[in-house]
């Protein structure tokens, strides 16, 4: 699909939950007037506040499923326990390519290889410190889970920390109280690739 396959076009930032890898990505687009979050489609309500377009592209079930057969839709994830879709929306990558954007996609392994099959993209996996401060900020940001809730949330993040990780180009250690420098890293890397955040 990519018309430049020697250039990067676009930035995936991959990690476990808890890993903060949000909020490197928000350092980044603060830092980097160029990129641009790549906006999802979803077949959830908007909450008050957020925008069609901005936040997601809200869409109806079967709309969203219409934009899979058509392409538009090209890898997705079903969460059983809200029962929305969740989904890449190639039209808005597209559109921020075409306007010399700097597209930044936070998505999983399933997501990551699908671009990189398809695109030429910068792939950036965030890796906690220790399993010990995972534990610790999966805990803070769900204070009513259940001990098999994050067992189960730990089971993923070791799978993606020992085997999904090794799909990326760059690892990046987010350490405690050092967040800033882990953001300074990854606008190192995606310099080090020539994608600069100012206009060519």
């Amino acid at each position: 699909m990519s018309e430049t396959k020697n250039k990067v076009d676009m930035i995936v930032i991959s990690g476990p939950s808890g890993v903060g890898k949000s909020s490197i990505i928000k350092g980044v687009l603060k830092r980097c007037p160029r990129a641009s979050l790549l906006v999802s489609a979803t077949t959830r309500k908007p909450r008050p506040g957020e925008k069609d377009g901005i936040n997601y592209y809200f869409i109806s079930e079967d709309e969203f499923k219409e934009k899979i057969k058509s392409g538009e839709i090209p890898e997705y994830r079903f969460t059983p326990e809200t029962k929305n879709y969740y989904g890449t929306y190639l039209p808005d990558l597209r559109k921020k390519i075409e306007e010399n954007k700097i597209p930044i996609a936070d998505v999983d392994i399933v997501g990551a290889k699908f671009f990189k099959e398809n695109f030429n993209p910068l792939l950036i996996f965030i890796m906690p410190p220790t399993e010990e401060a995972l534990i610790s900020r999966i805990q803070k940001r769900n204070d009513n889970m259940s001990k098999e809730e994050l067992e189960e949330r730990l089971k993923i993040a070791k799978r993606e920390i020992k085997e999904d990780s090794k799909f990326y180009d760059y690892k990046i250690v987010n350490e405690e109280g050092k967040l800033q420098e882990s953001i300074e890293q990854a606008l190192n890397v995606m310099q080090s690739h020539r994608v600069f955040c100012e206009s060519d």
